[in-house]
């Protein structure tokens, strides 16, 4: 997998015209150990195929979770309980595909959905994962995602479940634009908001 360590800054991240297959939890992936760093890191990933298959189907494709940019153009991500997850920091996605596969264990499916998220993609399945619900020190900025002309699949048996997952806490802001609400799961907490464009 491709690690940002952490405390990384004005660092910049290119794959493009790319196929990168992980038996890891990621493929991409940022660590947030620092959570006061990772401004100015910028990953493009353009014309690519990024898959994360770790052999218990607990994986995520990518892991964005600092304060800095996600440009994701023209791509395939695939991951078994999440395509992609942005923690914090913005995200622009646009003529791409989304896979969750949803072959994670079914009993990890709702076990976030209503209860504090644990580190790293230990949050709700989907295929794409936008903001944070977790202590009030951990992931201590906003979310933006701007996405157009991407689809999301969920795999079989998600049981009426939405490709696309939001959450905002501890005072933090939420922003999705260009995905329909209908396709939206929304956790608020008191103080925060998500908005949907």
């Amino acid at each position: 997998c491709i690690l940002v360590t952490d405390g990384t800054e004005g660092a910049t991240l290119d794959i493009i015209d790319s196929k990168l297959t992980t038996k890891c939890y990621y493929a991409v992936n940022t660590n947030a150990a620092n959570n006061k760093t990772g401004k100015e890191v910028v990953i493009n990933i353009k014309n690519s195929e990024l898959t994360a298959h770790y052999s218990s189907n607990d994986d995520a494709a990518i892991l964005f979770n600092i304060p800095g940019t996600l440009n994701i153009e023209g791509s395939t991500i695939t991951g078994d309980r999440q395509a992609v997850i942005v923690r914090c920091g913005t995200a622009n996605i646009k003529d791409s595909k989304l896979v969750c596969t949803a072959a994670a264990d079914k009993s990890l499916w709702a076990k976030y959905d209503n209860a504090k998220w644990g580190s790293g993609n230990e949050v709700p399945v989907a295929a794409l994962v936008a903001g944070n619900r977790s202590d009030e020190l951990a992931y201590p900025h906003d979310t933006t995602c701007t996405v157009s002309n991407t689809t999301f699949t969920l795999g079989d048996g998600h049981t009426g479940r939405k490709p696309v997952y939001a959450a905002a806490y501890n005072g933090h802001k939420t922003t999705i634009s260009g995905v329909a609400e209908s396709d939206i799961t929304q956790s608020c907490g008191d103080s925060s908001t998500i908005i949907i464009k």
